[in-house]
């Protein structure tokens, strides 16, 4: 439920942006939910693209395929999300 939650007010924020700020343009509503839906999925990315470079320059770590790094960059993403909503209470 929470995730609909904020899927939904990232929609409406995109949604208002061309109201209030010059310069920014929104055609459709569809268009809103798809930028908010990629700036949800924004931190898994971000944070398989670093487990990736660390895979990369750290010799005792390895992330040999890459199912496991993008499980592994969900796993993490999984983890600090839910310690920031515990840490809000």
């Amino acid at each position: 439920m929470h995730t609909l939650i904020r899927i939904a007010a990232l929609t409406g924020t995109v949604w208002a942006l061309p109201h209030v700020l010059p310069g920014v343009q929104v055609r459709r509503e569809t268009t809103a939910l798809k930028v908010a839906v990629v700036f949800f999925f924004i931190p898994l990315i971000v944070n398989t693209a670093v487990l990736w470079v660390t895979d990369r320059v750290i010799d005792d770590f390895e992330i040999a395929t890459p199912k496991a790094l993008w499980l592994s960059g969900g796993a993490i993403t999984l983890v600090t999300w839910v310690l920031h909503v515990l840490w809000r209470f």
